[in-house]
């Protein structure tokens, strides 16, 4: 049966996730180091991404004006509006652990590079048209760090995102890792195209919150939201969909 969204059982099966999922961030927040900005120094593999810039920027000029590269609001649908138009577009590889399989036989390097980041459970290469905004908002899901491996991005500052209280700028060649449930924005000033890898990364958590978390991501995965964005997807550019399987999570 497929449940469509803002019908009655859409939100009678939506409403005990969130009391789940407000629950688990609140304990995370409390009772778990909770910093908004994550310095590059303490991800242990920073290194072997940001080494990975030419070969993965290559596979992105390659796969970039293709049907696959789609409009975020076609298919990443979001209940709030932070944005998404023309000026937004995505390359998805993984989803919730579900993979785009000829997506990523279409980036052998990148797809290498996802493979070798533990606890990596969404990815997708993610462009900004010149003059985008993408407005201020917050995430709803403790369980991941989010990571932006910048591609391309235009000189003196002009692209930027501001997570919390602290203002970051992209630079080619460099991660970001945050928290995204802290209030973030996005502002390409410039007239050049900002274009990220742009990733999730699964968070250990000592016990029993890493039990709870496991509960929570496989709630999400099976969500009428995640399977939305699959299905969405797929009528743009059909493809086989897989499990994705991680390398086990570390300490982020």
């Amino acid at each position: 049966m497929e449940i469509k969204p803002k019908s009655v059982l859409y939100y009678i099966i939506l409403f005990p996730g969130i009391i789940l999922l407000k629950t688990f961030d609140w304990l995370v927040s409390v009772f778990v180091s909770n910093k908004a900005v994550r310095s590059s120094e303490s991800i242990p593999f920073n290194q072997e991404i940001e080494s990975k810039l030419q070969e993965v920027t290559r596979e992105f000029e390659s796969v970039y004006g293709h049907k696959g590269f789609a409009l975020i609001k076609d298919f990443y649908k979001v209940q709030t509006d932070i944005g998404q138009d023309e000026n937004w577009k995505a390359f998805p590889f993984i989803v919730y652990n579900f993979s785009f399989e000829k997506n990523m036989q279409r980036c052998p390097e990148t797809t290498a590079l996802l493979n070798r980041i533990p606890g990596c459970t969404s990815a997708m290469f993610s462009l900004l048209l010149p003059g985008k905004h993408i407005l201020p908002h917050k995430g709803v899901y403790k369980g991941v760090i989010r990571c932006l491996f910048t591609l391309k991005a235009p000189a003196e500052g002009k692209c930027w995102i501001r997570v919390h209280d602290k203002k970051l700028v992209f630079e080619p060649g460099k991660c970001l890792y945050f928290d995204e449930t802290f209030e973030h924005e996005v502002m390409n000033e410039s007239d050049e195209i900002r274009v990220v890898l742009y990733m999730d990364l699964y968070r250990k958590l000592p016990f029993p919150l890493n039990l709870y978390n496991r509960l929570i991501f496989h709630l999400l995965r099976k969500s009428p939201y995640i399977q939305t964005i699959i299905r969405e997807y797929n009528k743009i550019d059909p493809n086989e969909i897989k499990n994705h399987q991680p390398l086990p999570e570390i300490a982020y």
